[in-house]
């Protein structure tokens, strides 16, 4: 009887122990950093339109690579303004645009922009606006590992019921031997 009273105390740890684990916690802080199309507008970027009130600017990957046939959408105020696609180069041209503050989007990024008309820009400005899109880096770390799988919880999941079910059946199993001892 002491037996199955350590087993089943063993079990029953065991499955608060993964119950009340952090992981949960941590898993669901991890799926919020990962969100795509999520824009937090650090800093504004000063853009100058060309003499015909023309945008241009270009879609990369973070290693360099251009975007082709990707479609970048320009909005001011939760409204589309103009609308492009890539060319295999990446680059872009919106046309038809007049001077103010933008939301310029594409695939995976968005970035705010500040468009002046030609000779009324700052001198930081530049002639073209450049959109990196935001893939997650992906290394062969254990850290990639633990936090991709392990603190999913279904990971967990997968954990906590074979172990409680395992825990159980060596209760059964110890109980129906000390039955038939008896």
């Amino acid at each position: 009887m002491r037996r199955i009273r350590k087993v089943w105390g063993f079990t029953v740890v065991t499955a608060a122990l993964q119950l009340a684990s952090p992981l949960g916690a941590q898993a669901e802080d991890a799926a919020a950093l990962v969100r795509p199309n999520v824009t937090v507008p650090l800093a504004m970027r000063d853009v100058q339109l060309d003499g015909q009130g023309s945008l241009h600017g270009q879609v990369l990957t973070p290693e360099g690579t251009p975007l082709k046939e990707t479609k970048v959408v320009l909005c001011q105020y939760q409204q589309v303004v103009g609308e492009a696609i890539t060319n295999k180069e990446g680059n872009f041209e919106l046309t038809g645009l007049r001077g103010g503050a933008y939301e310029l989007r594409s695939r995976d990024t968005s970035a705010w922009v500040r468009l002046w008309k030609e000779g009324s820009a700052p001198p930081k400005a530049t002639k073209a606006a450049l959109l990196l899109t935001e893939r997650p880096t992906v290394r062969g770390q254990i850290n990639y590992m633990s936090d991709q799988l392990m603190l999913r919880p279904e990971a967990i999941g997968a954990v906590m019921i074979p172990t409680t079910i395992a825990g159980g059946a060596i209760i059964l199993k110890q109980h129906h031997e000390l039955d038939e001892g008896s």
